[in-house]
């Protein structure tokens, strides 16, 4: 939700219940427009409740009536405001749905005819963080084999003498820690030599 979102895309969520949606999702919500809710059930007065406590306080609605009490056709409606601050509720009305479930006609010009055109017409296919991924890891692609007439006959070569491995002991003790360890050993055998002397 936060990473569509981000991009300037609209998600509309379409449920009886506002339960019906996980806690992440609906923690993302601007625009709410909430119909009646009943509550016949001790659970179904908690939903009620729990609703409630999540739409900005109103000095004009009592929500918890408000929601029980609207009948059909009528919303409680609250959007994010030009500043992204949710707006107070307002208890409205709305018109039927007039929508065809045909192609919309000109659906060209009407897109060109909006305000928001001139920043959003121009389609972007940019790459996905998947396909940069992709081709980061993509094994090169093997050259193509010579004819055999062009490929120089190698010379043996000796094989190089593994060097002995080294040990960590050894590492241990040309780094710093194994130096002053030793300096310590040998201050220690002395001081040692000095008292039986």
């Amino acid at each position: 939700m936060r990473l569509i979102r981000s991009k300037g895309v609209g998600v509309f969520f379409v449920t009886q219940n506002p339960q019906d949606l996980p806690a992440e999702v609906l923690g993302q919500l601007g625009s709410r427009i909430q119909h009646a809710l009943r509550a016949f059930t001790p659970d179904d007065a908690k939903a009620l409740k729990a609703t409630v406590s999540t739409y900005p306080r109103s000095d004009f609605y009592d929500l918890e009536a408000l929601l029980t009490q609207m009948g059909i056709g009528e919303a409680a409606v609250t959007v994010l405001s030009d500043r992204g601050v949710p707006t107070p509720v307002v208890h409205t009305r709305l018109a039927a749905p007039a929508a065809s479930m045909g192609p919309a006609p000109d659906v060209d010009a009407a897109a060109k005819a909006s305000p928001l055109f001139a920043r959003y017409g121009e389609r972007l296919d940019p790459q996905s963080a998947r396909e940069i991924l992709e081709q980061r890891t993509a094994k090169p692609e093997p050259l193509p084999a010579t004819p055999m007439e062009h490929v120089p006959v190698p010379k043996p070569r000796k094989a190089p003498r593994e060097q002995p491995a080294e040990s960590g002991v050894g590492d241990y003790l040309r780094s710093r820690q194994g130096q002053a360890l030793q300096r310590q050993v040998l201050r220690g055998v002395f001081g040692m030599l000095r008292k039986r002397l």
